[in-house]
């Protein structure tokens, strides 16, 4: 029986296992790896491991179709270089983004990514002239989701007709915090404004308004200019009485459409619903 000392003798002369190569991964494999992780995340760490990982940070520009930036705040010093850098990353292959907005990203965004497709905006304090100037350079949006400020102003709780007007494709929208009311689509113009009016959103399918203030005038308003809807949902202070009642009726007329129960107005993080279906040294 071989004895303990021999046993910890033999274990001492064992090679140690061989390190991995995390350099040598193949490009395929390591891309994988990447997508996995947030542009955050990228640029922060994983780009610096080695020379090889850098070089897929920097050279594939597919890598950064989809700008995800959730966890970067717009106070931080660091995200608008981050923005530009992985913008500049993506080549024009951007077609998705998600992360804070101002009105020098939102022109950023415009400029240099033309392929969008989703356009996630949250922390949102650009002013609703450079809004309209840059979804207008944005004609292939198809879901664009908006969430304003705390602070933000007045105008910044007006952008349902901007938004829709600005995005002729768009599919999906969300909103948060917005006052939807039918004085907002008032025109003094003649019969041809109407007309215009009556197409706006000639392809929307779902219409989310989180928060929302909304009048009958407003909703039936909405409901005129979307053809197509197919999917609404509503939370806010409105949502009660005579309007929820419609808002109802109309939910259940689409088929798809979801109103917060009693319990869930209260605490809109819950899920009790009803449903029918810095990194400021970076550069």
């Amino acid at each position: 029986m071989a004895s303990s000392g021999s046993c910890c003798l033999r274990l001492c002369m064992e090679p140690p296992p061989a390190a991995r190569d995390w350099a040598g991964l193949p490009r395929d494999v390591l891309f994988i790896v990447f997508l996995k992780l947030g542009t955050r995340e990228i640029m922060r760490g994983a780009e610096f491991a080695c020379t090889a990982w850098r070089r897929v940070a920097l050279k594939e520009p597919a890598l950064w179709r989809r700008i995800y930036m959730p966890t970067i705040w717009r106070y931080s010093k660091a995200w608008r270089p981050m923005l530009r850098a992985a913008l500049d990353r993506a080549a024009g292959q951007c077609v998705a983004f998600t992360g804070p907005c101002d009105n020098h990203s939102l022109l950023d965004l415009a400029e240099r990514a033309p392929s969008l497709k989703s356009l996630v905006l949250f922390d949102f304090v650009a002013c609703n002239e450079v809004l309209d100037e840059a979804l207008k350079q944005l004609p292939l949006l198809e879901d664009v989701e908006i969430s304003p400020a705390h602070r933000s102003s007045d105008d910044s709780r007006r952008l349902f007709l901007p938004v829709c007007q600005a995005c002729p494709r768009l599919k999906k929208l969300v909103l948060e915090r917005q006052k939807v009311f039918a004085h907002d689509y008032s025109d003094d113009g003649a019969d041809d404004g109407d007309q215009q009016q009556s197409h706006l959103m000639s392809e929307l399918r779902s219409l989310e308004l989180f928060d929302c203030e909304l009048n009958t005038a407003g909703l039936y308003q909405i409901l005129d200019v979307c053809p197509l809807l197919e999917s609404l949902h509503v939370t806010g202070p409105s949502v009660h009485g005579e309007m929820e009642n419609k808002l109802r009726e109309i939910c259940a007329g689409l088929g798809k459409g979801s109103l917060p129960s009693h319990e869930a107005a209260d605490d809109e993080g819950s899920d009790d619903y009803c449903n029918s279906q810095e990194y400021d040294d970076w550069n």
